[in-house]
């Protein structure tokens, strides 16, 4: 294997997809992060870190003061997905 080879070449490229899907619709955000904690809890799993990036899910990253109506801030996400795991 080429040292320079990218082993997780495979994975960004579905994680990119997914946030294209899922960006700026909160109500996405939302369903996806439910259903994650409704199959984390179906297959009995004990212990879960649950790792994400707010900002690539937002709308509007660059300072939220300056976002237009109706734009996703990465705090907007990061409360979705607080109160989907409780």
């Amino acid at each position: 294997m080429a040292p320079n080879s990218n082993l997780t070449s495979p994975f960004n490229t579905c994680n990119q997809n997914g946030m294209l899907i899922f960006s700026g619709d909160l109500e996405a955000i939302e369903q996806a992060s439910y259903e994650f904690v409704e199959d984390i809890s179906q297959h009995d799993v004990v212990y879960c870190e649950v790792r994400y990036a707010p900002h690539l899910w937002a709308s509007c990253v660059e300072n939220p003061d300056y976002c237009t109506p109706g734009s996703v801030t990465p705090k907007q996400v990061l409360f979705l997905f607080i109160n989907a795991l409780f």
